[in-house]
């Protein structure tokens, strides 16, 4: 997935591997894994300032910069809960985020929704 201002691109699964991982969009430059432990599914916020993606049933935030030299802080366990791993079309997130914050994500229960900060 692209970053919102095209600087950066953002992957899940590299050869097989889960991880969350990220690069410039500039062909042959560095790549900065950006996960701990696996992760999948990675999701920008709408200002591209935070990357979010998902290891098992916990949902992480990575600051990110793409302004000049990309940068990453590092990773902050979010959330965590039973929700479907990934979603019915091989590629796209089971869940994605509202430009108020809140988590729109897939489950098998139920379809919860709501901000970070109140799970």
């Amino acid at each position: 997935m692209f970053s919102p201002d095209g600087r950066a691109l953002a992957w899940g699964v590299e050869r097989d591997r889960p991880g969350a991982g990220l690069r410039p969009a500039v062909p042959g430059t560095g790549r900065t894994m950006v996960s701990v432990d696996g992760g999948t599914e990675p999701v920008w916020s709408r200002s591209g300032t935070e990357l979010f993606y998902r290891s098992g049933r916990r949902f992480y935030a990575v600051p990110i910069g793409t302004k000049g030299v990309l940068t990453t802080g590092q990773p902050a366990l979010l959330f965590e809960g039973s929700f479907d791993l990934g979603s019915v079309t091989p590629g796209i997130p089971g869940y994605d985020v509202a430009a108020d914050g809140r988590f729109i994500v897939v489950s098998s229960a139920a379809l919860e929704c709501r901000r970070a900060s109140t799970w």
